[in-house]
């Protein structure tokens, strides 16, 4: 049965890419079938690799075994929050922010603010590939011919 999000069928440059990708795009579609189970496995993950960082400890991520725990503890932070952390990370300390070493930096534009300098993970940068994968093997599914 095809897909109602990457069908089967297409122009050729979406059926190349839709094979070299098929793994992504049924991560992509099972968590489109069942968001809120997709979301809990996201948070699992996230909490367990927090707990071994500074902000984790600083958080008592340790203690939290629940989304409804997690928001009646944990407030919501603006940069302002993470800098200090993000400093520790720029003077070369590890599993303060995350428990996967850090990267490289992606500075933002500063349009409303000072420029900010978010800190990038392999895995992070994973991600964002994979949604730009998924998002071009779309367009190409979009086009005509």
């Amino acid at each position: 049965m095809d897909s109602t999000i990457f069908p089967r069928k297409g122009n050729s440059s979406y059926k190349v890419l839709s094979l070299l990708h098929v793994r992504k795009i049924r991560g992509f579609e099972s968590s489109v079938r069942d968001p809120k189970k997709a979301q809990e496995k996201v948070f699992s993950a996230l909490m367990k690799q927090g707990r071994k960082t500074a902000f984790g400890d600083d958080l008592g991520f340790s203690k939290i075994r629940s989304l409804e725990e997690y928001r009646e503890k944990v407030s919501i932070h603006n940069y302002v929050d993470f800098q200090p952390f993000v400093e520790r990370i720029l003077n070369g300390e590890k599993n303060i922010l995350f428990s996967e070493p850090v990267i490289g930096f992606v500075e933002t534009s500063g349009t409303s603010a000072k420029a900010k300098l978010i800190p990038v993970t392999k895995s992070w940068s994973e991600h964002v590939e994979t949604a730009q994968i998924l998002w071009i093997i779309s367009l190409l599914r979009d086009r005509a011919g």
